[in-house]
């Protein structure tokens, strides 16, 4: 992909949904989820969130959750599934990977936590925006600081890439 394309097609994204963020806010005056803060009825799974105290540890409780999440996904998720579900990978060697019944711990722990961590997940983003807002600022900053970190490792070129894909399309 050309530069070019890539920064209008990342552009043109951010734009739709600046679109759709700006139609959503013009025709909700009245509704409770556009309020900011703690508030006398705003509540998360039973728990009045009515104090700035409680919505300090709610905002500190989605950090934890997106961090845990985000690491996960980024560092646990991708090796498993390269484990699990790559054809061309006949054995595993269990000197220096997991055994079979580890992967099958690890996948079903993966699976519970991450369903689990989904289901709060929904009452996060059907609670109020900003705490919708909070939990997506969060997540994005540290998928920010991982892929930074994993970049950092990386020698970046300004010569024609010769990869496999690009030899092939040319």
């Amino acid at each position: 992909m050309q530069k070019c394309e890539f920064y209008a097609s990342l552009v043109s994204y951010v734009v739709i949904v600046v679109c759709i963020v700006g139609v959503v806010f013009a025709f909700s005056h009245s509704s409770s989820y556009f309020r900011f803060g703690p508030n006398s009825d705003f509540t998360l799974a039973g728990v009045a969130i009515d104090t700035t105290e409680k919505y300090t540890w709610l905002l500190v409780a989605i950090f934890l959750l997106r961090a845990t999440k985000t690491l996960a996904e980024s560092y646990c998720e991708i090796p498993l599934t390269f484990m699990i579900y790559d054809d061309k990978r006949q054995a595993i060697d269990v000197a220096t990977e997991l055994s079979k019944r580890a992967i099958l711990c690890t996948s079903l722990l993966y699976s519970t936590a991450s369903s689990m961590r989904g289901l709060f997940k929904i009452l996060i983003t059907v609670s109020q925006f900003d705490v919708a807002l909070a939990d997506l600022l969060f997540g994005e900053l540290i998928q920010y600081m991982i892929v930074h970190d994993i970049l950092s490792t990386r020698t970046f070129t300004t010569g024609p890439l010769q990869t496999p894909l690009r030899a092939q399309t040319n």
